[in-house]
């Protein structure tokens, strides 16, 4: 059976374990990915697939933010070079992993202090966090910065199927199973393109941080340059304006 195939089998399977679970009123959920999110790392990233693929093409800051930004090695070497081998797939993640740890070498890790702040009174309040990263660096990184701990649960490149990264909705359906949580009751922070999307296909709410002028093209509930703003109150204001949109769109449609 394929990975594709077993996802789906297991769609309602996933869907009993999630709407099982009791959330309390006023309680919500959130996962936020890693990189452009928690840590201001998207800058390494680039110049690292820049090296990568230097052989054989020069990809703009454009063209990073457009095609790989927020997806899989693998699955973004093939977005830029769509008739690549395996093998030459393989070596440009294998390049482009050994460029990124190298600079990760001789530059600071910078966290987003609005984000860490926001993430901070979310767990005094109770409510429960996850991060959900492509890379299959983000436990290294969680490590490095002292925040892993802050985190329930962590999916991350190492344990999300190649076919089924961003955009697809496992990443974040994954993380609601693991966090026993339902989909409606859980809020996204993503500032990538595919983040955005998948968090759009989980159905669950969506806050984009656009601190690079990215089309997300109206697919977020809401959209900022920064958490600084956000807190309890404008999420579950959020929530409740996102629900009433949706009730509304129904019952025109009925």
């Amino acid at each position: 059976m394929s990975v594709e195939s077993d996802y789906l089998v297991n769609t309602e399977r996933r869907n009993v374990v999630c709407s099982s679970q009791l959330i309390p009123h006023g309680k919500f959920s959130t996962i936020f990915d890693l990189d452009g999110v928690i840590v201001d790392t998207v800058q390494i990233h680039y110049q690292s697939w820049k090296v990568a693929l230097a052989s054989y093409v020069d990809i703009s800051w454009q063209t990073y933010i457009r095609e790989i930004d927020g997806q899989a090695r693998s699955h973004a070497v093939r977005r830029i070079l769509p008739h690549a081998s395996n093998q030459l797939v393989a070596l440009i993640s294998e390049n482009k992993q050994k460029h990124f740890l190298r600079l990760l070498q001789h530059v600071e890790i910078n966290v987003f202090e609005s984000t860490i702040r926001l993430i901070d009174l979310l767990l005094e309040k109770g409510h429960r966090c996850a991060v959900v990263s492509s890379s299959r660096n983000c436990e290294l990184i969680l490590e490095i910065t002292g925040l892993r701990r802050k985190f329930e649960v962590i999916v991350s490149g190492n344990n999300i199927p190649a076919d089924l990264g961003k955009p697809h909705p496992y990443p974040f359906l994954e993380a609601a199973m693991q966090l026993g949580v339902s989909p409606d009751s859980t809020i996204v922070f993503e500032d990538s393109i595919a983040g955005v999307m998948a968090a759009r296909h989980a159905s669950m709410y969506v806050v984009a941080i656009n601190r690079r002028n990215t089309d997300f093209k109206g697919n977020s509930d809401l959209e900022v340059f920064d958490l600084s703003d956000i807190d309890e109150a404008s999420l579950l204001a959020l929530m409740q304006k996102s629900k009433e949109v949706q009730n509304g769109t129904s019952r025109k449609n009925n």
